[in-house]
């Protein structure tokens, strides 16, 4: 089932929950309730995460990355499958992008799903997901339509994953801002951008700096969310914090440094 979304907020982050009940903000914090973001959950198999994102995405190429074969393999075993590769690292590459998806007009989504090689796991399950969603710039967009309140976003957060180990707020220039610096359509306004962070984990804790990459030294499984935030005397209502994008990682650690291990042996013998 999807997330409960205000009428005024219906292009909130709709991030589908696949099991069990959620704790409110208040509870203890722990491991997250649940590690799966849009809709696609840890141990999915590649051709279950093939047949959702090609229901979800149709109109948007489906990029898959696939292992060397080596001796013993049966063929091309997939390593990964992306809608808009690259655009959560900034990618020069993925400046061509595909905005259609289940969130609406203007929002654009990215998400890369990582599988495990089949000598390191029978199944190939899913070990590591990155997933963007990107809301048009609440600072440089007149329709009030596309406009995502941080305290919603923060909200459908927590209902889905309970509550964080770890949290981190710190200003910045967000990429919104230097996108329409650099486009020629920067509106000289004041504004107030924000890096916000939290990590759903048994054990870790989030870098002093962020350093924008998809790994985290925490045990067993986790999510971490990474949040740009603005807010502008210029918006109606002003001084509102919105969401500009919601970078989610989520990982099985575990399996992760598994098939790091398995990738450094290869590497060694070649």
């Amino acid at each position: 089932m999807t997330v409960p979304c205000k009428r005024a907020t219906r292009v909130c982050i709709r991030l589908v929950m696949v099991v069990g009940a959620f704790a409110c903000a208040g509870a203890e914090a722990a491991a997250p309730k649940q590690t799966a973001a849009f809709g696609i959950a840890l141990d999915a198999t590649p051709e279950a995460v093939t047949t959702l994102l090609s229901a979800k995405y149709p109109a948007c190429p489906l990029a898959r990355t696939v292992y060397r074969v080596r001796p013993g393999d049966s063929g091309p075993q997939t390593a990964e499958l992306a809608i808009n590769a690259g655009l959560a690292a900034n990618d020069p590459a993925s400046l061509a992008v595909c905005n259609e998806g289940p969130a609406g007009d203007g929002i654009i989504d990215s998400i890369e799903a990582r599988f495990t090689h089949p000598q390191v796991d029978a199944r190939q399950r899913l070990y590591a997901l990155l997933a963007l969603r990107i809301y048009p710039d609440a600072v440089n967009t007149e329709s009030r339509r596309v406009r995502v309140s941080f305290d919603d976003v923060r909200r459908d957060l927590f209902r889905m994953y309970g509550k964080p180990i770890d949290e981190r707020k710190e200003r910045t220039v967000s990429n919104a801002a230097n996108a329409a610096a650099s486009l020629g359509v920067y509106r000289k306004v004041k504004r107030d951008d924000y890096l916000v962070r939290y990590l759903w984990a048994e054990q870790g804790r989030l870098d002093d700096v962020e350093r924008d990459d998809d790994e985290c030294d925490c045990s067993g499984r986790y999510v971490k969310a990474v949040i740009e935030m603005t807010r502008s005397p210029s918006t109606r209502p002003s001084n509102t914090f919105y969401a500009l994008s919601v970078k989610l990682i989520v990982e099985d650690a575990a399996l992760r440094r598994r098939q790091a291990a398995w990738n450094a042996q290869w590497q060694r013998k070649q």
